[in-house]
């Protein structure tokens, strides 16, 4: 076998991201009662949600802004106005057993009919509107880019809106995609429940997290490797954006690796910038997508349940779907070839562990469909496909592709 070099000018083929740096400016509401109030100033929570590097209280590892702009390899910039509203009523006044919101007189649903109540509240306060607020993709005819309102109770985002806009400027923004987020009275504030609601907003993407076998119809779990599954990130802290999830945003270069290509990568761990493909030449939709894993800053050594992550190389495989841009079907390629992640019989039934089961470079060293049941397409067909020498995890990783 010759061994080439590998350069990306000669064997790859680039597919750049769409996406231009985006500006985003939301409004974040915190929500307080005559029996519930916020321990942090307008000020603690500002800094929580904008400051632009370094921020490192109750053990976060950085600022909401700083998370997405790194998630986003500096793609986007999301900032918020915050404002404080009061109710001065008990919570217990919509924790209510009539069913109904009593500000509208609409069905509860813990998360519409409160956004209705907010946002009259906030109109009160500030009757001119608040100036800068951006729409979503910065469309004219699209609702609010990202929406958070912090409350001592609840979750939810994905399609929830409330029917009253709100004047930013000299325009009307539809307030679409609420994200209510329970982040604790105090003094300890955390990024990760912000990040995950407000990835929802942002981007639209769904609990991409829970995705099962091959019927792309059947949820389960993916487990800590998906910040948008709930079993994820640091008790404060987010986790990384999954390889899956990056593709799906078009933020970074996607670097096809040809069928007959032979050669060595090398690819840097946690990468936002960079992902390697190799696609189905029959269905241009799927595809396995690599990553190297080592805990760093956004990857901590322990998820939010106590679970030790996983380090190495992560090979995806990945299906598009036309009706659902943003919720492609994905799995983990583990090391043993057993889908551990949907095997409910392990407690929890997720594969975040440190026992070389997993990811690859460890103890496994080479992949390819004969040996790995799970490195085959949904037809069952198995691809050219074919890893060896997998470097030991570390901040780069190293494999040979042909044979």
């Amino acid at each position: 076998m010759k061994k080439n070099t590998f350069f990306l000018a000669l064997f790859l083929i680039l597919s750049l991201g769409i996406y231009a740096q985006e500006k985003i400016h939301g409004l974040a509401v915190i929500t307080e009662f005559d029996d519930f109030q916020y321990e942090a100033s307008d000020a603690a929570i500002d800094s929580l949600l904008n400051q632009k590097s370094g921020y490192n209280k109750s053990n976060n590892v950085g600022s909401l802004y700083e998370y997405f702009k790194d998630q986003t390899n500096g793609k986007y910039e999301v900032t918020h106005t915050i404002v404080r509203i009061r109710f001065n009523k008990n919570m217990s006044y919509f924790r209510n057993s009539t069913g109904k919101n009593p500000d509208t007189n609409k069905p509860w649903d813990w998360g519409q009919a409160f956004a209705d109540s907010v946002i009259l509240k906030v109109q009160e306060k500030y009757p001119d509107g608040i100036p800068g607020l951006t729409r979503y993709k910065g469309k004219p005819d699209n609702g609010i880019a990202s929406w958070l309102v912090l409350v001592p109770f609840g979750y939810s985002a994905y399609g929830v809106h409330s029917a009253i806009p709100f004047k930013s400027g000299n325009e009307y923004i539809p307030m679409n995609h609420i994200g209510l987020c329970d982040i604790g009275k105090g003094p300890d504030y955390m990024v990760r429940i912000m990040a995950h609601e407000s990835s929802h907003a942002i981007f639209r993407l769904p609990d991409v997290g829970y995705q099962k076998g091959d019927n792309l119809s059947i949820k389960g779990s993916a487990g800590s490797f998906c910040m948008m599954g709930w079993n994820a990130g640091s008790k404060n802290a987010p986790i990384d954006y999954c390889a899956p999830i990056l593709l799906t945003l078009k933020t970074a270069e996607v670097i096809d690796i040809s069928s007959d290509f032979k050669g060595e990568i090398s690819i840097k761990s946690n990468a936002r910038d960079t992902l390697y493909r190799y696609v189905n030449r029959r269905n241009p939709k799927e595809y396995f997508v690599i990553q190297a894993l080592n805990h760093s800053k956004w990857y901590p050594t322990h998820n939010v349940a106590g679970h030790p992550m996983d380090i190495g190389l992560a090979i995806w495989h990945v299906v598009e779907d036309d009706k659902a841009p943003m919720s492609p079907w994905f799995r983990l390629v583990q090391a043993d070839g057993i889908d551990l992640m949907n095997d409910t019989s392990t407690k929890p039934p997720v594969a975040t562990g440190n026992d070389n089961r997993v990811l690859f470079g460890k103890k496994v060293k080479s992949v390819n469909g004969r040996i790995n049941p799970m490195l085959s397409w949904l037809d069952g067909s198995i691809p050219s496909l074919n890893i060896t020498d997998i470097s030991a995890p570390g901040a780069i990783m190293n494999f040979k592709v042909g044979d």
